[in-house]
């Protein structure tokens, strides 16, 4: 189930879409509802959102404004909302990421048509990180259903620092263990080390950035944690069976 973050300030228009739409349908379901841009960010790290719907005109921080700010969120895929029949701002929000834009009064087949194309997407990054039968990769495991206080506390980290680099040292000062208790309890409960759960998380975040219109593969990788560009393609290649420009080529 895909999880929703709706942003719009008209509360009659806000209220109305999250009760009278089918979101289950479409393998989605409401997580949040924000009243203009800055509740909406501030609420992102909260519900950790899949899907961001936002109206355009709102105040304190508009829809472009809050799209601009998600760019740190490449693995949220955004649909825009709009009174205004401009295409600069169409432009504007396809440019910054926006996978559909979408002009209200608001069409129920047109929305769902935009569902289908963000639930794909997502799916389409998911599958492209654990796709099996290259050398480096083993299918996904699922997470335990219980995860200890310490594991929970060593994926914040990873999930908050993984753009810079990560080591098991760095992670066992913040959690006051042993570098050899974080790595033989990452491996135990995750099923795989924690330099793999890095490598896996920095290449689905690359590939969400591709997705969302960046093709420079270069600046890419320095935004997920590689400095260096050949070893991200390496790892890039291993995970996914494609290297990066062939993989944004087949997005084209």
């Amino acid at each position: 189930m895909k999880k929703i973050l709706l942003v719009e300030d008209e509360d009659i228009i806000r209220r109305g879409l999250a009760l009278t739409f089918d979101w289950h349908a479409h393998q989605c379901s409401i997580v949040g509802e924000a009243s203009n841009g800055q509740e909406a960010l501030d609420m992102i790290e909260k519900v950790q959102p899949n899907i961001l719907i936002t109206d355009i005109k709102m105040p304190e921080m508009n829809g472009l404004e809050l799209l601009d700010k998600c760019r740190q969120y490449p693995e949220i895929v955004t649909i825009i909302l709009s009174s205004f029949n401009e295409f600069e701002y169409a432009k504007q929000a396809i440019k910054m990421g926006a996978i559909d834009y979408l002009l209200k009064p608001l069409d129920h087949n047109e929305l769902s048509e935009s569902l289908r194309k963000a639930v794909h997407t997502l799916d389409q990054a998911h599958r492209a990180v654990t796709k099996p039968g290259s050398s480096d990769q083993q299918q996904e495991q699922p997470r335990p259903e219980f995860l200890s206080v310490p594991t929970q506390r060593i994926i914040a980290y990873i999930e908050a620092h993984y753009t810079k680099k990560v080591t098991v040292q760095d992670i066992a000062d913040h959690i006051e263990k042993s570098p050899t208790y974080v790595h033989n309890l990452f491996k135990k409960e995750m099923n795989q080390t924690i330099n793999q759960y890095i490598n896996k998380l920095r290449i689905q975040k690359s590939i969400f950035h591709m997705q969302n219109g960046n093709d420079h593969i270069y600046s890419i990788a320095l935004e997920v944690g590689y400095s260096d560009y050949k070893y991200f393609t390496t790892v890039f290649k291993k995970h996914t069976g494609k290297t990066p420009s062939g993989f944004i080529r087949e997005l084209n």
